[in-house]
């Protein structure tokens, strides 16, 4: 089966040559694609074995942090290689991660694969979510590494895909000799898919001990607009992760509350700021004020009632400081949500829309207990946002039930480093 792949792979590499090399001419990718192709300097390392955690991009780093923190207590004299696919990722990990070597993952063509792991020596393998790569994972077994799955699990997009590949993926999943399941319906799923029982545990999401870190590691952090915002004081009405629709209907939907709660301000965080592009016109028509994050440089300036967080990586500092939150790409079709954890862990409450299905398991439990509103449009957003704004202890109890979810469901890193 590893023949015919690197046959199929082969063929694509070839035909599609002309186009994989105008894809890495693209400044997106032309920071790593040498390094996914392992064409650097072998790294001048101890005989001392890596333990490798690999997580695909910023989503599944942030959530390898707690593990990657307490393992390396466990074993303080251990070599740690953090790998990543995205650039994203990759510089996600360089920022938070110290006492790693911080490395692209390889490309799954066979030569760079074992390049990669002859560079480095690789004691115990650890990957995120559903990462299934089948010439690293052959070599591993060939090799005698072990890979563990971690916070695994299998959207219903990829298990129809996983369903149709049954026979073929079956063998690629059987060389996992753990594999930790973020529910019991991706545990089912993985049954289907020919996993062996014995293999598999249920555990919670390890997104539950990354948000409970990130908090904790939040109290002496230094905000430079926080005093702004402080001096403009009412109710903060915070947008996250939003897709460019979704930041027209969040945006109506303050226009129209603002009309009887003047009281009330919006912090707007696309989820790619750029998308921001399509609301400066109806923004200059409409005549209303507002400031751009960049143009935030201390705490003494003055700040209008609309904040377009025009930057990347400061949506967790915002949550602290909102007092209600619309968690973003999970309004409009295709979805998917984005993690409604952080804001959580705040006692911050949160409202989503109906396509929530990449966080289904979570944002079920957070229902049942009324720790979360969901609405399936603009309008059903503005009713719950009214319904906070008037009654201030209602949406405190939703963010108290919110924090103490979180608080209750952590400690799944610990579960699985006691198990190696």
């Amino acid at each position: 089966m590893i023949v015919f792949y690197n046959i199929l792979l082969l063929t694509i590499l070839l035909f599609g040559f002309p186009f994989w090399v105008i894809i890495s001419l693209k400044k997106k990718y032309r920071h790593g694609i040498l390094r996914k192709l392992c064409i650097y300097k072998k790294p001048d390392v101890s005989k001392k074995d890596f333990i490798m955690v690999h997580g695909v991009s910023v989503g599944e780093i942030n959530a390898a942090i707690p593990f990657i923190e307490q393992i390396k207590q466990k074993f303080p004299d251990q070599l740690f290689l953090v790998t990543s696919s995205t650039v994203t990722g990759f510089i996600n990990a360089s920022k938070k991660l110290s006492g790693c070597t911080i490395e692209y993952f390889p490309l799954d063509i066979y030569p760079v694969v074992k390049r990669f792991y002859n560079h480095f020596p690789i004691s115990k393998i650890f990957i995120l979510e559903t990462e299934i790569w089948p010439n690293f994972f052959y070599e591993a077994q060939k090799r005698g590494i072990p890979i563990t799955i971690i916070n695994a699990r299998i959207s219903d997009h990829s298990f129809k895909k996983y369903l149709l590949l049954k026979k073929w993926i079956a063998g690629y999943l059987d060389i996992p000799k753990r594999i930790y399941c973020q529910s019991f319906s991706d545990e089912k799923r993985f049954r289907q898919l020919g996993v062996l029982p014995e293999k598999l545990v249920t555990l919670e999401s390890m997104k539950f001990d990354s948000a409970l870190l990130a908090f904790k590691g939040f109290a002496n952090k230094i905000l430079p607009w926080k005093k702004a915002l402080e001096r403009r004081g009412g109710a903060f009405f915070l947008a996250g992760s939003t897709q460019e629709a979704e930041n027209r209907i969040c945006l109506e939907c303050f226009l129209t509350l603002k009309n009887d709660h003047p009281e009330l301000n919006l912090i707007l965080i696309p989820r790619k700021p750029e998308t921001l592009n399509s609301l400066f016109p109806f923004l200059k028509k409409k005549g209303l004020s507002y400031t751009l994050r960049t143009q935030l440089k201390n705490s003494e300036e003055a700040i209008e009632d609309i904040l377009l967080v025009d930057t990347m990586g400061e949506l967790f500092d915002f949550f602290s400081v909102a007092d209600m939150v619309f968690i973003g790409k999970s309004l409009v079709k295709p979805g998917g949500g984005q993690n409604p954890l952080e804001p959580a862990v705040f006692a911050k409450p949160v409202v989503m829309g109906e396509y929530y299905q990449n966080f289904k398991w979570i944002v079920e439990e957070m229902k049942n207990h009324d720790a979360i509103r969901i609405v399936q449009d603009g309008d059903g957003l503005r009713r719950v946002l009214k319904k906070w704004i008037e009654d201030i202890e209602e949406r405190e109890r939703v963010g108290n039930r919110a924090a103490v979810y979180v608080k209750n469901k952590a400690g799944t890193c610990e579960k699985i480093i006691n198990g190696i």
